[in-house]
C-alpha cells in the first residue's frame, strides 16, 4: 500500500467514526489507533474540503479546557453516499420505458432548464460565459477544459459527472446541453462519447 493509499485508509476511518457521533480528537486517536498528530492532520484536511465540522464541546470530568468535538458534516454523508448513480440510472430507465421515445430528449431538456434555475447567469464576452460554463459543469462532477478553433469555443470533457445515466441512455446529455445554452446564453452543440465510458464534449460557434 502506498502512502497516498494508507492516507486514504486513514481519512475514510476517521470519517467513519465521526459519522457515528461526535469525537474529540483523543476519542478518534484511540479508536483509530492513530496519534494525536495524526488524527489533528487529517481532520484539518477533512474540515478544509467540507467534510467535518465543529459540533460544540464536552464538559470534561474534571478542571481543564472543555474537548473540541467534531462531526462529519452533510456534504460527507453526500459524498460517500453510492446511491446517487444507480438511483439516476433507474430513473432514467423508468422515463425511457414510460415516455415516447420521440420526446425523451425534449423531456432531459427541460431537466437542464431546472437544473439552470437559480444558477447566476455569466455576462461580458461569450469566452467569459464559456468559460463559467465550463467551471460549472466542473463544479457537478466534471473535469472539462475550453478550447477555441475557427470560431469555435469547445469544453471538453475527460469522463461525464453523469456517466452512469448516460451509458443506458445518451439523451440524458440533452439536459446537459439545455443548461449549459441557459449558462452561455448561445447554442449549444453536443459531441459527447457514448461509449462505454462516455465523456463531454460540447461546441459553441461565436
Amino acid at each position: 500500500m502506498t502512502r497516498t493509499q494508507g492516507n486514504q485508509k486513514t481519512r475514510r476511518v476517521v470519517l467513519t467514526l465521526l459519522r457515528a457521533k461526535p469525537s474529540s480528537v483523543a476519542d478518534l486517536a484511540s479508536e483509530a489507533g492513530l496519534t494525536v498528530n495524526a488524527v489533528r492532520f487529517h481532520l484539518e484536511s477533512l474540515q478544509d474540503e467540507g467534510l467535518v465540522e465543529l459540533a460544540g464541546t464536552r464538559r470534561p470530568p474534571g478542571a481543564g479546557k472543555p474537548p473540541l468535538l467534531y462531526r462529519a458534516s452533510a456534504h460527507a454523508d453526500l459524498v460517500l453516499s453510492n446511491a446517487y448513480a444507480p438511483m439516476l440510472s433507474a430513473c432514467v430507465d423508468e422515463v425511457r420505458s414510460t415516455i415516447p421515445a420521440n420526446q425523451i430528449a425534449q423531456f432531459f431538456r427541460r431537466v437542464g432548464e431546472r437544473l439552470a434555475e437559480g444558477q447566476p447567469e455569466p455576462r461580458g464576452p461569450l469566452a467569459k460565459r464559456v468559460a463559467a460554463a465550463s467551471g460549472l459543469l466542473n463544479a457537478l462532477g466534471g473535469f472539462t477544459s475550453v478550447t477555441r478553433n475557427d470560431g469555435i469555443f469547445k469544453i471538453q470533457g475527460r469522463g461525464c459527472p453523469v456517466g452512469a445515466a448516460v451509458a443506458h441512455e445518451p439523451c440524458v446529455c440533452s439536459a446537459v446541453e439545455s443548461l449549459l445554452e441557459k449558462i452561455v446564453g448561445a447554442p449549444v452543440k453536443q459531441c459527447c462519447d457514448h461509449s462505454v465510458r462516455p465523456s463531454c464534449c460540447f461546441e459553441i460557434a461565436s
